[in-house]
C-alpha cells in the first residue's frame, strides 16, 4: 500500500467512507425524488403554496423555482452517487459545496435568531450535518488520493520503455519521408 493512502484515514467513525458515502448518495437520490413526486401531487391537487397568490406570473415563479430546486437537488445527488462509484473526486464537489452552504444557513439562523436562543442551541441535527459533510470530504480526498497514485503509476510506466541496443537501432531502416528529399549528409563545420 501507498504510504500516502495510508494517511488518509478511510473511516469515518465507525463507517467505510466510501460505503457512508455512497449510502448517503442513495439516501439523498431517493428523498430529491419523492420529494419531486410529493410536490408534483401538491401542485395537481392544488394544495401547493402557489394557491395563495393571487397574482399569475408570482404563481408560475415560484412553481419553477420550486421544481428548479429540486431538480439541482437530485442533479447534485447524483453527481455524488456517480463521483463514490466511478472514483471521480470532482464529481463530490457540488454536494460538499450543498453541505457548506446548508451549514452556513444553520449558522446564520443560530447567529440571526439570538433572542430565541435557548430553542436553537439543541444542535444534534447540525452534528448531523457535520458529519455528513465531514464524511464525504474524507470520501473526495480518498479518491483524489487513489486516483493521484494511479496517475503516478501511469506515468512511471510510460517512462519506462525499452530502447533497441546500438546495433539493432542501426539495421533499423532509415526513417526518411516516403517520396521526400533525404536530409542532407552530416558535415563538419
Amino acid at each position: 500500500m501507498d504510504p500516502r493512502l495510508s494517511t488518509v484515514r478511510q473511516t469515518c467513525c465507525c463507517f467505510n467512507v466510501r460505503i457512508a458515502t455512497t449510502a448517503l448518495a442513495i439516501y439523498h437520490v431517493i428523498m430529491s425524488v419523492l420529494l419531486f413526486i410529493e410536490h408534483s401531487v401538491e401542485v395537481a391537487h392544488g394544495k401547493a403554496s402557489c394557491k395563495l397568490s393571487q397574482m399569475g406570473y408570482l404563481r408560475i415563479a415560484d412553481l419553477i423555482s420550486s421544481f428548479l430546486l429540486i431538480t439541482m437537488l437530485f442533479i447534485i445527488s447524483l453527481s455524488l452517487l456517480i463521483g463514490v462509484v466511478k472514483n471521480r473526486e470532482k464529481y463530490l464537489l457540488p454536494f460538499l459545496s450543498l453541505q457548506i452552504m446548508d451549514y452556513l444557513l444553520c449558522l446564520l439562523t443560530l447567529l440571526g435568531s439570538y433572542i430565541e436562543l435557548p430553542a436553537y442551541l439543541k444542535l444534534a441535527s447540525r452534528s448531523r450535518a457535520v458529519y455528513m459533510f465531514k464524511c464525504v470530504w474524507r470520501c473526495y480526498r480518498l479518491i483524489k488520493c487513489m486516483n493521484s497514485v494511479e496517475e503516478k503509476r501511469n506515468s512511471k510506466m510510460l517512462q519506462k520503455v525499452v530502447l533497441p541496443s546500438y546495433e539493432e537501432a542501426l539495421s533499423l531502416p532509415s526513417k526518411t519521408p516516403e517520396g521526400g528529399p533525404a536530409p542532407p549528409p552530416y558535415s563538419e563545420v
